[in-house]
């Protein structure tokens, strides 16, 4: 959901909208659940991220159906984390006519609304959402428990706080008559008994296509020791390694191992070298059949040529076709013959071109926004994606996040290997 809400962003629909759309979808279910909530006392419980944002959307839109709202923050405001989330708060802070607004930052205030708990007709569970995993804090346990001994109808906001979103596991959290999730169903639900409503929120289908900042995000929180951490080894022939290829990697934090591939025979070291690596990136005119002795089970083999079928490869290759008018059906159509050639040949494959297209088999992604590259400056796709793989991302999200990285820059972060580097350093967070 993290990856499909920054893509969303990008493609034009901000997350400030997705979350009104979301508080609104939890203020329209409770109506329907209630037949209607004029003079209803209401009693949102909101914790201070994106999941506490929508409830108090969700209360400005129960205080318009003549609902009695409290919202109780169980945070102080100064750690409300995201600027959506901030903006809602705000609004409500500004109602004193429609929303009571509360502020329990430990369990001494907690126990200050005892009754509020008690008198509640609805309570609405809006603490913490998919993003999160652990332990709860006490203040969070004591809330739940409270709301738990409360008649109230309980209802929860995406996910139930306490439940693991991917595994339903959890020991304290919140038992909800119905939870109204968002997008499709999170897995820790499907295993549950729970009554559960999917809500539309805006979330495009391009969203779940799109090759986006979203990947980037999810490879720099997934991936093993960081991309500092990288380890690849690039092999070249008697055409030598491309200047451009080795200056981009020697400017990357990165271990980085460069050699001849005649040097595989001659050299111990450096066959270690090679072996150890996480990756390896072939120049055009290797064979990875001539490299495929030294190394290790399993170790990828990064291709920019088609060969005969070779276990573990990674294909990146350039393609010059145009695809004239982007439609619904010629997207279909890319993503589907890229799937079909990836399941083919059992390998990820990523097509760089008027529109990328990436493939393990399983998960496809497009990129048709931003700037596409022309064959001069392919190399530099290559050179990202073996620095990503390198470092223990899946391969499909390293082509992903080495697609939206090179489209979205500027042209002048391509006049020298440096200047792209620094862009990647930027944008990474290194």
């Amino acid at each position: 959901m993290a990856v499909l809400d920054m893509n969303t962003a990008a493609l034009g629909v901000s997350r400030l909208m997705l979350m009104e759309n979301a508080g609104r979808a939890v203020a329209e279910r409770a109506v329907e659940e209630l037949g209607g909530l004029d003079g209803k006392k209401v009693l949102i419980l909101c914790g201070p991220g994106n999941n506490g944002g929508d409830g108090l959307v969700a209360a400005r839109h129960l205080a318009s159906y003549g609902a009695d709202v409290t919202v109780l923050l169980l945070s102080s405001p100064d750690r409300i984390r995201t600027p959506e989330a901030r903006t809602n708060y705000t609004a409500a802070r500004n109602m004193p006519l429609s929303i009571q607004l509360e502020i329990a930052e430990n369990i001494y205030d907690l126990s200050k609304y005892a009754e509020t708990f008690r008198q509640a007709d609805v309570i609405i569970d809006a603490i913490l959402g998919t993003g999160a995993r652990g332990r709860l804090s006490d203040l969070f346990t004591s809330a739940v428990e409270m709301a738990n001994s409360s008649s109230a109808l309980r209802i929860a906001v995406d996910i139930p706080t306490g439940v693991d979103p991917d595994t339903g596991d959890g020991d304290i959290y919140f038992n909800p008559h119905l939870i109204v999730t968002f997008h499709a169903a999170k897995p820790g639900l499907i295993s549950r008994e729970w009554r559960t409503h999917v809500a539309g929120i805006g979330i495009p289908w391009e969203a779940e296509l799109l090759a986006g900042p979203g990947q980037l995000s999810m490879l720099l929180r997934t991936s093993g020791d960081g991309l500092a951490g990288s380890r690849i080894a690039y092999v070249y022939g008697d055409g030598g390694a491309d200047p451009d290829i080795r200056q981009l990697l020697e400017s990357l934090p990165c271990s980085l191992t460069q050699c001849h591939a005649n040097s595989l025979i001659t050299s111990p070291q450096t066959r270690q070298a090679v072996a150890t690596s996480r990756v390896i990136l072939l120049a055009p005119d290797v064979s990875p059949h001539d490299v495929k002795p030294f190394t290790m089970r399993g170790q990828p083999i990064m291709l920019s040529t088609t060969t005969t079928p070779v276990q573990n490869a990674l294909y990146v290759m350039f393609s010059g076709v145009r695809h004239g008018k982007m439609t619904r059906g010629s997207l279909l159509k890319i993503a589907e013959d890229i799937r079909i050639l990836a399941a083919k040949i059992r390998a990820p494959v990523y097509v760089v071109g008027e529109v990328d297209a990436m493939s393990d088999g399983e998960t496809t992604y497009l990129n048709w926004l931003g700037t596409p590259l022309d064959a001069s400056l392919f190399k530099y796709v290559l050179a990202l994606t073996a620095w990503m793989a390198g470092a223990g991302a899946r391969p499909i999200v390293a082509m992903a996040a080495a697609s939206y990285m090179t489209r979205s820059a500027d042209a002048s972060v391509f006049q020298s290997p440096s200047s792209l580097a620094s862009h990647v350093r930027a944008i990474t967070g290194l």
